[in-house]
């Protein structure tokens, strides 16, 4: 069963939209975000709080939903439109998987080792598909494994060395 609507050019649009202004207003409204209550404006000014640039984030999803959503508007009622389709293919559940996984692990075992592994388990993953046509011989394991290692290790150096160096925000 595809589900269509006239008003809209395409469902999976439409989901988007649906998904990114729960998260855009989530990430606004929320007390959640921060483990403690921020209220009033610190010394350093409104933009050192602790929550500031994560609100900024979430405006800036609440306003790129809007762009999405009217760009989605059907404005020619005689335009085709597409339903909704959502393959759901192995790629996909792994992935999905996975990024529940690393959200569940991320407190128990700490931010460096969950995104290693996470990174490392995704890209092989991408790096096989993109790869499928070929043999799987040992040479070619080993350089998607070194790629895959060197790669792994950068973004997780990069991105400690920027945020809990440069930054000083506090990883988990």
């Amino acid at each position: 069963m595809e589900l269509k609507s006239r008003w809209f050019k395409s469902m999976n649009d439409l989901c988007v939209v649906v998904l990114m202004a729960a998260i855009g207003f989530f990430l606004c409204f929320s007390d959640k975000i921060v483990g403690e209550k921020v209220t009033g404006i610190p010394a350093g000014g409104l933009f050192v709080r602790a929550d500031m640039y994560i609100r900024l984030l979430g405006g800036l999803l609440l306003f790129l939903t809007v762009l999405l959503f009217i760009k989605n508007l059907n404005f020619n009622k005689f335009a085709e439109t597409k339903g909704f389709h959502f393959p759901l293919t192995p790629q996909t559940v792994l992935t999905i998987l996975s990024l529940v996984v690393y959200t569940l692990l991320l407190r128990t075992i700490g931010f460096a080792i969950d995104t290693f592994l996470v990174s490392f388990f995704l890209v092989f993953l991408y790096m096989r598909i993109e790869n499928k046509n070929q043999v799987l011989t040992r040479p070619l394991l080993i350089r998607m494994l070194l790629t895959n290692l060197i790669f792994s290790v950068s973004l997780v150096t990069i991105i400690y060395v920027l945020f809990g160096i440069v930054l000083r925000v506090s990883l988990p």
